[in-house]
């Protein structure tokens, strides 16, 4: 498979200014070079070839009209769509159990706390429920003390 690299430092994967015009993203030289690339693939074809030799993607308007009315093999950038599309859908579903995981963490530490919380005010009003008790018991042994003194005059 021919990469196209610069002519000068021989850096690969130069940054196209324009069709057929080459800026060497490391050393900055400028060249034309018209073969076609292969939209698919990236294989540097030779020129006049209808079709990429690696992947076999049509790399003229010609060869894709003749491509699609002679009911050729699907393309190759549709089929690389269609198997990157069950990934993509698998990495969709992959990300969405983890957010339900994680909110599922979020509900369980949340019910935890409130639980928690529960048990502190019954505990708290235990506490309220024993000093009133005992409160009134005092109210109440005074009361009849006051009774009993108040009966002995």
């Amino acid at each position: 498979m021919a990469q196209r690299s610069c002519p000068a430092c021989n850096a690969p994967d130069p940054g196209v200014l324009e069709a057929g015009l080459w800026e060497c993203r490391y050393c900055g030289n400028r060249w034309n070079d018209p073969r076609p690339v292969c939209p698919s693939c990236g294989t540097v074809n030779e020129l006049g070839t209808e079709v990429c030799v690696e992947c076999g993607e049509p790399l003229t308007m010609l060869s894709r009209v003749f491509q699609r009315h002679t009911k050729q093999d699907t393309p190759l950038w549709l089929r690389q769509s269609r198997r990157r599309a069950t990934d993509v859908k698998a990495l969709a579903e992959e990300g969405s159990v983890g957010r339900m995981a994680a909110l599922n963490e979020i509900d369980r530490v949340r019910e935890q706390a409130q639980a928690e919380e529960h048990i502190k005010r019954k505990v708290r009003d235990r506490r309220l429920l024993t000093a009133s008790l005992a409160l009134f018991i005092v109210l109440v042994c005074l009361g009849v003390a006051a009774v009993i003194i108040a009966s002995a005059k």
